[in-house]
């Protein structure tokens, strides 16, 4: 768990979408394989999370109207299509 709390960190400096649809990095097994377990990660991280333990997570205030299980559902399909291409 530190050690996904550190890459998330580390990766919050940099533009993480680049690692996700470079197409640099598309059609590189290793980074495919990579992006896809750091997706895994992530959702099995924030399904443990309540919307109080995310906010303070990425240091953001978010308002109880904030659609938590939309956002959980945004790194499935993520982790999905990225599965699929690979």
């Amino acid at each position: 768990m530190d050690e996904l709390i550190e890459e998330w960190d580390v990766n919050t400096k940099i533009d993480i979408y680049k690692y996700f649809f470079d197409e640099e990095i598309l059609d590189n097994e290793k980074k495919e394989e990579w992006a896809l377990n750091f997706m895994s990660k992530a959702e099995e991280r924030i399904k443990e999370m309540s919307l109080n333990d995310f906010s303070s997570f990425i240091k953001e205030k978010i308002g109880e109207d904030v659609d938590f299980e939309r956002i959980k559902n945004i790194l499935k399909r993520v982790r999905k299509m990225l599965k699929s291409n690979v």
